[in-house]
């Protein structure tokens, strides 16, 4: 049997790194395209009737439900921070407009 030298490990190592960066890239690259064909044609079938003119100018408004539920986040934390108290009720959520 033959004795591996240290430049044979090496460029094993720098061969074998190439393949699992060019098959990672490849992974992404395939991700990508299907977030950009699927990704749009959700949208547009998820809509109602009432919006769908925000989805033809490409406003998703699943993001406002999530901002929401971050805003009811950090206002119940600041009220446990001031109250102390372990339950609080969410009665409205309304949105500042500041100018």
């Amino acid at each position: 049997m033959e004795a591996f030298s240290l430049f044979d490990g090496l460029s094993v190592t720098v061969v074998a790194m190439t393949i699992v960066f060019l098959v990672l890239a490849g992974l992404w690259l395939l991700i990508e395209i299907t977030h950009k064909l699927i990704g749009k044609t959700v949208l547009n079938e998820s809509a109602t009737t009432s919006d769908k003119t925000a989805c033809a100018i490409g406003v998703d408004n699943r993001e406002d439900s999530a901002r929401e539920r971050a805003a009811i986040a950090m206002a119940l934390v600041l009220a446990h921070e001031e109250n102390g108290a372990d339950r609080f009720k969410v009665e409205e959520v309304q949105k500042i407009i500041r100018n």
